[in-house]
């Protein structure tokens, strides 16, 4: 074999074995950075909920958002107990259910959007305002209908909905509690790859691909496979470019069929950036 073929053989056995791990978030010391997490539940997860709620505690979340969430494959009282309050608690018996918490290090309000996805398989957002350090944070937690027949190929469509009440990274003509003028955050599961051409609409509003900015390395997140594989990442945290991002990846949720992604963010920004 070749030297190049040899080569492109390595790199795959390294992607490979770079897939198959079940990566761990690092500490996160209260009040360094602002950590928001995105975590798809999965709508037949088997694992004990009491698992699965102390799991997403362990990533020491400031913000959380809960996909698939149907009132009973997560324990809220545990992430209450925990110091998160679920300030959107919307179940459901259908991929449709959406939660939202917040920690205790967060002031900030927060409620569900009908508006935004389109098709019969739309499905509700959360949006947020968050107070971090003094800064004013729009958030905005969405879940559009995956590339299916069924649901009319409109996942383009509900990403572009999300985007056009962001300008330059900035809220702008949004629904409440979403603030013109805050920086915004993006994050769900997008059900769209990164390499996507549906994508651009959100870099074309000036957001960016945290998960890809904080490793050079893949970050699978869907599906996950016996063994802890996962093969593509379909879940993201969009950012403005008024924030810097620290860190971030994917985590195993218990009994999920995808991997929770999260990102560190430093708030402190130039408002003339």
């Amino acid at each position: 074999m070749k030297r190049p073929a040899w080569t492109a053989a390595g790199v795959c056995l390294v992607l490979a074995w770079w897939c198959a791990q079940q990566p761990v978030a690092p500490e996160h010391p209260p009040g360094e950075h602002l950590r928001v997490v995105s975590a798809n539940l999965f709508l037949a997860n088997r694992a004990d909920p009491k698992d699965v709620a102390q799991a997403l505690l362990a990533l020491q979340p400031d913000v959380l958002l809960l996909l698939e969430w149907t009132g009973k494959n997560m324990d809220r009282q545990v992430l209450v107990d925990g110091g998160l309050g679920l300030h959107v608690d919307h179940p459901h018996s259908r991929t449709a259910g959406i939660g939202l918490a917040m920690s205790s290090r967060v002031a900030g309000a927060a409620t569900v959007l009908r508006e935004g996805g389109r098709g019969p398989c739309a499905m509700p957002a959360a949006a947020a305002r968050i107070l971090w350090d003094g800064l004013g944070v729009s958030v905005l937690g969405v879940h559009p209908p995956p590339p299916v027949p069924g649901c009319g190929g409109l996942t383009g469509a509900s990403l572009g909905d999300y985007a056009s009440w962001v300008t330059n990274g900035r809220a702008q003509g949004g629904p409440l509690p979403l603030q013109d003028g805050d920086p915004v955050v993006i994050l769900g599961d997008l059900n769209t790859l990164p390499v996507d051409p549906s994508l651009s609409v959100l870099r074309d509003h000036g957001l960016r691909d945290g998960i890809v900015e904080s490793s050079w390395l893949p970050s699978p997140s869907w599906p996950v496979l016996p063994g802890g594989w996962a093969l593509g990442r379909i879940d993201g945290v969009w950012v403005p470019p008024h924030m810097d991002v620290v860190d971030g990846g994917t985590v195993e949720v218990p009994g999920s069929d995808h991997r929770a992604v999260w990102v560190d963010l430093h708030t402190r920004f130039d408002p003339a950036r």
